[in-house]
């Protein structure tokens, strides 16, 4: 990776206001960093694992010389596969993308109103407690007293932490189905509206 140009980068850039909206707060590298988080679910395996950390790493500490910013201490540079961090040592501001979208779209007098609150995410894991959208959601929710669901592509709640935050988690993806099987178009159609039906029938 050359970092010759960097400079001459970030001048073209320095007129721009750049601001970054996440989901997530992991940093660049390290324990709570983007490989760590997320390389696993993605599909890389422990070797890739090593060699992608490894070269983030070079990288982190190539920029770090640059810049004197430290990429392994900013929440939200590990977005993305480490673009949030580009975008930060670029001049970018980064944000919480809930906390846009909810100033946005006004969504907590919209919640105040609402029987009931269904959000979703592909998969539910460890990974949605660390700020992601539908957890906010669901933060949301329990402030104004409205009780949410979740629909999901499938779940993996081994310590139990997401039952808790939810009034309900509806899989896709249940014991007895493959992933090939839940991934088809029609039969998630199929299930994401016996799901709803049977949220809402709750509701009745």
């Amino acid at each position: 990776t050359s970092f010759t140009g960097f400079e001459r980068v970030k001048e073209e850039w320095a007129g721009i206001d750049i601001t970054v909206s996440t989901d997530v707060s992991a940093v660049y590298t390290g324990k709570n960093g983007s490989v760590e988080v997320f390389s696993a679910q993605k599909g890389a395996v422990l070797n890739q694992r090593n060699l992608m950390e490894a070269e983030m790493l070079r990288i982190q500490k190539e920029f770090q010389r640059l810049t004197q910013k430290d990429l392994s201490t900013k929440s939200g540079t590990g977005a993305a596969g480490g673009l949030g961090g580009v975008l930060w040592l670029l001049g970018g501001h980064i944000h919480s993308g809930f906390d846009i979208f909810e100033s946005l779209l006004k969504l907590e007098n919209r919640f105040r109103r609402a029987n009931l609150v269904i959000t979703g995410e592909g998969k539910l894991d460890a990974q949605t407690s660390l700020g992601k959208l539908p957890i906010r959601v669901a933060k949301l929710c329990q402030k104004v007293k409205v009780p949410v669901v979740a629909i999901c592509g499938s779940v993996i709640d081994e310590k139990r932490v997401l039952e808790k935050e939810f009034q309900g988690i509806y899989p896709i993806q249940t014991e007895g189905i493959e992933l090939e099987e839940a991934m088809q178009p029609e039969f998630a159609k199929q299930k994401i509206s016996e799901i709803v039906q049977k949220i809402l029938k709750g509701c009745v």
